[in-house]
């Protein structure tokens, strides 16, 4: 079972300390003597990749009712159980719905529905059946652009994650919902060590790079390639209405892209998004305008390329302050990341640029936001020309 241990350490001089942790004692071969002992549920989750998954919390029900979460080895364990009873092992996870949910996933989706690309394993299709129909439509398309662009925070009908007991073939894999598959478990009249493992599902991840540990944090990529998106600096008074256009210097062969577009809410108000080339107002998400952040989710079933002078979309403004488009406007990943996919497959970067500066712009460096911080800051600053 679960021991209490204690850790010591010293160092050359004599000073020490210790902290204490866990150590669970499982017989997963079943090698001791347990003819003496009461009987113990053990198990472990984890997805399709055979990555353990914490944080579930995994419920017993029976003689005893009892409950416990996931460690970082996703494993579970439920001892001194009585004899000869039944219990039934069931786990839930209903946290953070975003974790690893991108409009990368919503192509491999479509694809999917055009059968351009059929997804090949049944666990991806339940992560693919957002809207839990027991089939994969446009509707789940919706809902996980919905949960993207931070207009909904859950999937209709569904839960965060979903757990197959692990021993369960699926008569039909290209159909998982051929017949209902068990995500709980009974083990009847008790007795010895009962191993019960579950496969996870997170839900809307198709392309499973969800992290195990259910965190909140928002995942920060690095990429070496960006696809920038240009916009024109100009003045502005207040009481004014400004229009921004925003095109891209190298859209090519573009499958998707999402992130999220800040504006300065003490001097610009949102009034209106004009569609440009095939990106129309329902790929922008509105939920947190009053906070200054408009989120964008985008994808196509077939990969566009569109010339650097042509208009993607166009975001009006009213203002309520003189300032200018340069310290107004910027672009990153801190709602939804800031990411594109073309169609090899290669993943890029999403930044915006300047396509000139005005006669008299000036070096600015801007008041780092949020302030104050814990882990993570943005600090904006203009310069008028690359240096």
């Amino acid at each position: 079972g679960v021991n209490i241990v204690n850790l010591y350490v010293w160092d050359e001089f004599g000073n020490n300390d210790f902290c204490s942790t866990t150590v669970t004692v499982q017989d997963n071969f079943l090698v001791c003597d347990s003819s003496n002992s009461k009987p113990i549920i053990v198990g472990n989750i984890k997805n399709e990749k055979n990555e353990p998954v914490q944080n579930v919390e995994v419920s017993l029900n029976g003689f005893e009712i009892a409950s416990m979460m996931t460690e970082a080895d996703g494993a579970f364990e439920f001892a001194e159980l009585q004899s000869g009873t039944d219990y039934t092992i069931y786990p839930l996870c209903n946290d953070n719905y975003r974790n690893g949910v991108s409009t990368f996933d919503i192509i491999q989706m479509s694809k999917h529905i055009l059968n351009v690309q059929p997804l090949n394993s049944p666990y991806k299709l339940i992560a693919a059946d957002a809207n839990r129909s027991g089939s994969i439509t446009t509707l789940d398309i919706v809902a996980v652009q919905k949960l993207i662009l931070h207009i909904t925070n859950d999937l209709p009908n569904n839960t965060s994650w979903r757990f197959v007991h692990q021993d369960y073939a699926f008569p039909l894999p290209s159909d998982p919902w051929y017949e209902t598959f068990p995500e709980l478990t009974s083990v009847n009249d008790i007795s010895g060590v009962n191993q019960v493992d579950f496969t996870a599902v997170k839900i809307g991840d198709v392309n499973g790079d969800a992290d195990m540990a259910n965190s909140q944090a928002v995942d920060f990529r690095t990429f070496n390639e960006h696809l920038n998106f240009l916009i024109s600096n100009q003045k502005f008074e207040n009481g004014e209405q400004v229009t921004i256009d925003f095109t891209a210097d190298n859209f090519n062969e573009i499958l998707g892209y999402q992130s999220t577009i800040h504006f300065d809410e003490k001097a610009l108000e949102l009034a209106d998004v004009i569609s440009g080339n095939a990106i129309s107002e329902d790929d922008f998400g509105m939920t947190f305008l009053d906070e200054g952040m408009l989120t964008t989710s985008w994808h196509s079933s077939a990969a566009k390329s569109f010339a650097p002078e042509e208009v993607l979309f166009t975001l009006v403004f009213n203002t309520l302050k003189t300032g200018e488009v340069a310290s107004s406007i910027w672009m990153d990943g801190s709602l939804t990341p800031a990411e594109a996919y073309q169609k090899d497959g290669n993943h890029l970067g999403v930044q915006l640029q300047l396509k000139d500066a005005l006669d008299d712009a000036q070096v600015q460096l801007f008041q780092n936001e949020p302030n104050p911080f814990s882990n993570q800051t943005v600090i904006k600053f203009f310069l008028p020309m690359a240096s």
